[in-house]
């Protein structure tokens, strides 16, 4: 029995298996060698299920594993792919906006593709669309519009897709 489990570069990877008795105690190999927990490797047991988690998957971390307990196994093919691009190449990781109280700011990034959807954040908050807020998408680009900004709509604003984001510092004056 084989599974293919696939993760995209940078993210944890989850292998999975379960075992007949809550006790059974299990050893994880990758590419026949046997793993020992570390900082990227970590290694859990919740009642029969047993999980090996793959901190930040990379390139090398790609292979054959296997979980084996008493002479049987679970083998895995731990397949690592690299994260598709989101945003534009030409689109700055971070951007300073400057609104004058009383007017409306715009913060403006675009996507790669079209068809993409964006999660507005600030200050690490989801933002929906209000009376003080737009969200706006028109081919490539995403939009926030805030409306008569205030001292109070200062601040960390984040676009995010896909694991991937551009963030921009309102400083309203």
């Amino acid at each position: 029995m084989r599974k293919e489990v696939k993760a995209v570069a940078g993210t944890s990877a989850t292998l999975s298996c379960e075992v007949a008795q809550a006790q059974t105690e299990v050893t994880w190999y990758k590419d026949g060698k046997k793993l020992s927990p570390s900082s990227k490797v970590h290694v859990e047991a919740k009642g029969c299920t047993r999980q090996l988690v793959v901190q930040q998957a990379g390139q090398a971390d790609a292979g054959e594993y296997s979980c084996e307990a008493g002479g049987q196994k679970v083998s895995f093919h731990l397949d690592v792919t690299e994260p598709s691009v989101v945003f534009a190449k030409e689109q700055p990781a971070r951007s300073e906006v400057q609104a004058v109280a009383g007017s409306s700011a715009t913060l403006s990034c675009e996507v790669a593709q079209a068809q993409t959807e964006v999660t507005w954040y600030k200050d690490g908050k989801k933002l929906s669309p209000s009376s003080k807020v737009c969200v706006e998408a028109t081919g490539r680009g995403r939009r926030l519009v805030v409306q008569q900004a205030g001292q109070a709509d200062a601040g960390e604003y984040i676009c995010e897709a896909g694991g991937q984001k551009v963030s921009f510092h309102l400083d309203v004056t």
